[in-house]
């Protein structure tokens, strides 16, 4: 049963859903940037909650961070 707990608070971590300041603020950028990468489709775009409230999925937004990383260092 508590494999089963922690597997389920991996998942809700995972799932967890990052409204844009916050998402800009883990990424170290401002939130126009996030935009920008969404509008040139680097960044996927984000989900939309909302009429007026989009997210991202933490999970997209640490593959991204990771892949940006990645290409951060191939051009080093």
């Amino acid at each position: 049963q508590e494999v089963a707990m922690v597997r389920l608070r991996i998942g809700l971590v995972k799932d967890q859903m990052i409204r844009p300041a916050k998402a800009a603020g883990l990424l170290g950028v401002h939130r126009a940037t996030l935009w920008r990468w969404v509008r040139r489709g680097e960044l996927p775009p984000p989900i939309k909650l909302g009429p007026r409230v989009v997210a991202w999925r933490l999970q997209d937004l640490r593959e991204f961070a990771a892949k940006r990383a990645g290409n951060a260092c191939d051009n080093a």
